[in-house]
């Protein structure tokens, strides 16, 4: 076989193998050091075309700020039960002060260096209906970090590099991993025995000598080798040419809808692992997942190629959920398994709520939650709930049991009962697990599950105090969002229609 040849597709990993794997990542301390991207998420509608410029008007509702950059690579282990270390530096600025307040918020061990002289790095996105982004916004420097920064920001490394397994560094060119840094941080985890696996960026990937493992996708590898990556064997030939450059022993070039190539030191040809999204929604981020799970599996002590085979997968699950988004063990395993994400089995009992609400948090999760009777399911529901499932990692949909219905709706509700209510919710890609509670509101619920978010629908602006539970969520620090409103679209406004056109 010529050396410029990929062997065929790679063959699957079977579930149990990679099971064993992710296990692995249990409590696995790693260090992430690179860029900390704030991403900015400003939601509005759109109905009209400016006056002054052929643009559309967008009326703001509301923006949710997400960490972006290495700082997604870190939200992204920590599902895993990863024990995450990042490192990075950000503005003395309010969008600073938030990237950091949400890492922490989500588990993630942050020691950032607060820049005087640059700002945080913003990428502000403007979406309209049906999360179709209308313009993005970047605010940012690729300005060095200055001296004193830099040598504090060593100093933090240096104080965790002895703690850790391993080291996945994120560049994406904003000025921090300068080439003394990267210096410092290859000849002291080589001095240490750990792996390293960088996300690179750049004309050259010289300044990467002593990574254990590059990634780049294939613009990357053609600007930084001059190959271009339209073939298989065009993207084994870049491979190569940035292993000779580094010396890494593995070179994973992630091709998009292509799939990925991975090229190993001592092996010929490469293993092609093709693509796995069903639909791609959105590709934002993709590669912090790739890297992420690389990285850990990796450092665990996992081959290169399951290592590769996995972040595969979990990339497939990201790019299929919109913004930048993780993905978790039991998505993963439920995808290899061929049961879709959405599948029936969401529902949790009550009792559980409070180990559900645990584990996500344990699992950096922002979790929001939201509730309803949702009897004869209309469009104004799927509204809310997508919007709601935009506000965070899981949502978590409490459902009112048959009793609870009748009380607030008379003797002759529900027309659907609790059972099918569920599987319905439960079909839906934006929930992830839904309760049944038995009482009129689901204050229990939510102080067993303690939420980040607390959405309600449109109905309820102006009224936010009269929102059962809110007080309880602000009492942890969480906030309640109402979330827009479809005029003319209820339950109790679909039957009254339904009965007018029986009638006549």
């Amino acid at each position: 076989m010529s050396p410029l040849r990929p062997s065929p597709d790679a063959r699957p990993l079977d579930v149990s193998r990679v099971r064993a794997n992710l296990k692995r990542l249990e409590n696995l301390p790693i260090l992430v050091v690179g860029d900390l991207l704030c991403d900015r998420y400003i939601y509005g509608d759109t109905s009209r075309i400016s006056r002054e410029a052929p643009v559309p008007v967008v009326h703001t509702k509301r923006e949710e700020i997400r960490p972006g950059g290495a700082a997604n690579v870190a939200m992204n282990l920590r599902p895993f039960g990863v024990k995450v270390h990042l490192m990075g530096a950000v503005g003395r600025d309010g969008y600073g002060t938030r990237l950091l307040s949400r890492l922490r918020q989500s588990g993630v061990s942050v020691a950032a260096v607060r820049a005087s002289a640059r700002p945080t790095s913003v990428k502000a996105r403007i979406i309209a209906e049906q999360h179709q982004q209308v313009l993005r916004l970047d605010t940012e420097t690729e300005a060095p970090l200055g001296p004193p920064e830099e040598t504090r920001l060593w100093r933090k490394i240096q104080r965790a590099l002895p703690r850790v397994r391993g080291v996945i560094l994120s560049d994406y060119g904003k000025g921090i991993l300068t080439g003394p840094l990267l210096r410092r941080v290859f000849s002291a985890a080589g001095r240490g025995g750990l792996p390293v696996v960088v996300d690179p960026r750049g004309r050259s990937f010289r300044k990467y000598r002593g990574a254990a493992a590059l990634l780049p996708n294939a613009a990357e590898a053609e600007q930084a080798t001059g190959f271009a990556c339209e073939t298989r064997g065009d993207a084994l030939r870049a491979a190569r040419r940035v292993m000779l450059d580094t010396g890494a022993r593995s070179i994973l070039v992630t091709l998009g809808p292509r799939g990925m190539l991975l090229c190993e030191k001592g092996r010929r040809g490469a293993r092609h692992i093709p693509a796995r999204a069903k639909e791609v929604y959105d590709v934002t981020g993709a590669g912090d997942t790739v890297s992420a799970l690389f990285g850990a599996l990796i450092a665990s002590g996992a081959p290169a190629f399951d290592a590769a085979w996995t972040a595969n997968v979990a990339a497939g699950v990201v790019v299929e959920k919109f913004g930048t988004a993780t993905t978790s063990p039991e998505e993963i395993l439920k995808t290899l398994a061929g049961a879709p994400v959405d599948a029936a089995d969401k529902a949790v009992l009550l009792r559980s709520a409070a180990r559900l609400g645990k584990t996500l948090r344990a699992q950096g999760r922002r979790v929001v939650f939201t509730n309803g009777c949702f009897d004869l399911l209309h469009p104004g529901h799927v509204q809310v709930l997508s919007e709601a499932r935009a506000h965070g990692d899981v949502l978590v949909v409490g459902l009112n049991s048959d009793a609870s219905v009748r009380r607030l709706k008379g003797p002759k509700r529900p027309l659907v009962p609790q059972g099918e209510r569920l599987r319905m919710l439960a079909a839906l890609a934006c929930v992830d697990y839904v309760i049944v509670f038995p009482e009129s509101t689901p204050r229990r619920l939510i102080r067993a599950l303690r939420p980040d978010v607390l959405v309600k629908g449109g109905d309820y602006r102006g009224r936010r105090d009269a929102i059962a539970g809110s007080r309880d969520v602000a009492s942890w620090g969480g906030k309640t969002v109402v979330a827009g409103y479809k005029k003319g679209c209820s339950s109790s406004a679909l039957m009254k229609k339904i009965a007018g056109i029986y009638r006549a």
